[in-house]
């Protein structure tokens, strides 16, 4: 799916990036081809996805000590029983 996005991107690139325009709005483009380039090269360089696309590969993280904070029901019992 990357490679379609890139090959996009290397479309235009080659018929803007190697021009010089004068309006805004072509510098504009130029700019959004750059980030596109960053954008793409950012996702190919990610080893792992946490979309839920993928949700069935991500690591359950490690258990943890239990927080030793008081849980909510709890401390609601103790609040009425006080008053």
């Amino acid at each position: 799916m990357l490679d379609a996005a890139l090959e996009q991107v290397e479309f235009w690139d080659r018929y803007v990036g190697t021009r010089e325009f004068a309006s805004r709005a072509a510098w504009e483009l130029q700019n959004m081809l750059l980030v596109s380039r960053l954008l793409v090269a950012a996702a190919e360089a990610r080893r792992e996805s946490r979309a839920s696309i993928s949700a069935a590969i991500i690591p359950r993280p490690t258990p943890t000590k239990r927080s030793t904070s008081r849980s909510r029901p709890r401390l609601d019992r103790e609040l009425r029983e006080s008053c």
